[in-house]
């Protein structure tokens, strides 16, 4: 097929005249109309499930979470509790406790 049989062809398609429009049609759009409000106006909540692949990948994301937070919390507080220790044997060997004594840091009676 050439050019001009190619052009010929869209000529003839042109001169056609165009197919009458259903009766339905007004009906049709405007039920569609109704139906996309329909879509449109769901619920957050329902938007928000639709994202979540499947409840049980759900779960199992929370569980991780939470039993990776009770992890770092658990090493966290024990590095606290070493480190608290190892302040207080230091505070014992270099005797800090002196300045708990009142004869020797006596603010009270400071004029």
């Amino acid at each position: 097929m050439n050019n001009q049989e190619l052009d010929g062809i869209i000529a003839q398609m042109k001169q056609l005249p165009l197919p009458d429009c259903p009766g339905s049609l007004e009906a049709n759009v405007l039920r569609r109309i109704r139906l996309s409000r329909a879509d449109a106006e769901r619920s957050l909540w329902a938007w928000f499930t639709e994202l979540l692949p499947k409840p049980a990948f759900v779960a199992v994301a929370l569980t991780m979470a939470v039993a990776v937070s009770a992890g770092v919390t658990a090493a966290r507080t024990s590095n606290y509790t070493v480190a608290a220790q190892i302040q207080q044997r230091a505070s014992s060997a270099l005797d800090f406790g002196f300045l708990n004594h009142s004869e020797i840091l006596n603010l009270d009676n400071v004029r």
